[in-house]
């Protein structure tokens, strides 16, 4: 095989993204990365949710090992009724959770019922997994919205297998190495051509870049410091365009205004302003 520069090139996927075709599952997705997006920017939303929030999980005896699911959804149910003051019945340990879970939510803006709902799923899942508590992370709840996309045939592993080193054939080390890379790229490409080829059949759509970016993710980024963290857009601007000497503040908005609207903040809501 040549060893021209393009076997040597790595090869480059095209930078796109693909989410289920319902609507309510593209909201859920976003909702999830926005989620994601908050865990990284700000590390102390997870943090807090794992202080009074837990305590007070536990005080109300919702890490019992035998609860199962339907019952959470019972008791989300009820934390999520208008009515809930009305369930004295379950009561004041369960009615302090309620309390301190919709401080937190209050307290960092993210008082939403589907931030909430997050919220709630992640305690369960920190209280039964002790490793998942210690690395503070999300339910994977949140990447639910209540539907599966149909699995695509072969989407769950990419193997790739190649012969050994045979000294008589490839002399050298950077020959052998050259040929197995482009022979690895090569199969790579072909499975991912493969599973998007495959994509549209089982209700999968390709996501469109955001009009306003060429980075789609930095408008989320953006809501979380506008939303979360309380920064001015003047601030953002001085973060994300250091060297620019022209005001971004409008396309900023714009952009925060924009992913709100895709995730479900009411319009007018997207900023602590």
């Amino acid at each position: 095989m040549s060893n021209s520069k393009s076997n040597r090139t790595p090869l480059k996927g095209r930078a796109i993204a693909y989410e289920p075709s319902r609507g309510d599952v593209s909201q859920s997705s976003r909702r999830a990365f926005f989620l994601e997006t908050v865990r990284k920017c700000e590390s102390k939303v997870l943090e807090d949710l794992n202080q009074e929030p837990m305590r007070f999980f536990r005080n109300a005896g919702l890490d019992h090992p035998n609860i199962d699911a339907r019952t959470f959804i019972n008791i989300w149910a009820k934390l999520a009724s208008e009515h809930w003051y009305l369930n004295r019945s379950d009561g004041a340990p369960f009615l302090w959770f309620r309390r301190k879970l919709w401080e937190w939510g209050e307290r960092w803006r993210l008082n939403e019922e589907w931030c909430l709902k997050a919220a709630f799923h992640t305690l369960i899942d920190w209280a039964h997994d002790s490793e998942l508590a210690s690395e503070l992370s999300w339910s994977l709840m949140i990447y639910s919205g209540g539907y599966v996309a149909s699995i695509i045939p072969g989407e769950d592993k990419f193997s790739f297998e190649h012969d050994g080193w045979q000294l008589t054939i490839h002399r050298t080390r950077k020959k052998y190495e050259d040929f197995v890379r482009a022979a690895f790229e090569a199969a790579l490409k072909a499975y991912c051509d493969q599973i998007e080829e495959a994509a549209p059949q089982y209700g999968y759509v390709e996501i469109p870049p955001l009009k306003f970016s060429r980075k789609p993710h930095l408008p989320f980024e953006w809501l979380v410091r506008y939303r979360v963290q309380g920064w001015t857009l003047y601030k953002i601007n001085k973060e994300y365009y250091p060297n620019f000497r022209t005001d971004n503040r409008a396309r900023i908005k714009k952009g925060i205004d924009e992913v709100a609207a895709l995730i479900g903040f009411p319009p007018g809501e997207s900023s602590p302003d």
